[in-house]
């Protein structure tokens, strides 16, 4: 099959899910977010821009929780204009609004708006793993199960169904190549699917490439 020749800009701010009018609050983080997203959302409603893709750790906003040992268990707080203070149990509130007033934004605007799920945390830096398994010669079974990462996604998968019933946005699931048998996967033949605890290396990403046929249709 001939490959689309498809160029694109890309915009993101570390700590930042691309959801419009939110705040953040995660360390450093905050009002900063919420400028950044507002200013970009400008920018991807120009005319030239035909598809917009959205992507971000969204389980980590909607529950604000990292899942990785290696990052602590520092709380992220969600916050907008309807909610009166920053509590991480309005979160998930928060987040749907957030989520279907970007796509809302977007699909008004006449974009196609392509949203893609989490990637699979894995509860620690692979990298790192990996190199501990070398040097003391282990055996460990590194693997997600997959039923742990469908609870963690629980609220989001929800939304984003709610947002292909309304505005028609296409849907990429990562864990239908990554997580197979039972068990989302960290490695294939030596190679390392993960650069950290979240983030996929270029392997890991080449994966994904047959779920992004949508993108071109």
């Amino acid at each position: 099959m001939q490959r689309e020749m498809l160029s694109g800009h890309q915009a993101g701010r570390g700590n930042c899910a691309p959801l419009i009018g939110v705040t953040m609050i995660s360390g450093e983080s905050g009002r900063r977010c919420r400028d950044f997203n507002d200013e970009i959302a400008k920018i991807a409603t120009q005319r030239n821009i035909r598809t917009v893709i959205l992507s971000a750790r969204w389980a980590a906003y909607a529950e604000g929780t990292h899942f990785s040992v290696d990052e602590g268990s520092p709380t992220i707080f969600l916050k907008d204009d309807s909610s009166d203070k920053s509590d991480r149990r309005q979160n998930a509130r928060v987040f749907s609004r957030g989520l279907e007033r970007t796509v809302a934004a977007l699909a008004q605007a006449g974009k196609n708006v392509v949203i893609v799920a989490s990637v699979p945390e894995m509860r620690f830096s692979v990298p790192h793993a990996l190199a501990r398994m070398h040097m003391f010669n282990l055996e460990i079974d590194m693997r997600l199960e997959l039923t742990d990462y469908l609870q963690r996604q629980i609220h989001v998968f929800s939304e984003l169904e709610r947002m292909q019933k309304l505005y028609g946005a296409k849907i990429i699931y990562p864990h239908q190549m990554l997580c197979t048998k039972g068990y989302c996967e960290v490695t294939r033949d030596g190679m390392a699917y993960y650069s950290d605890s979240n983030h996929l290396t270029e392997f890991g990403a080449r994966l994904l490439r047959p779920l992004f046929e949508i993108v071109s249709e």
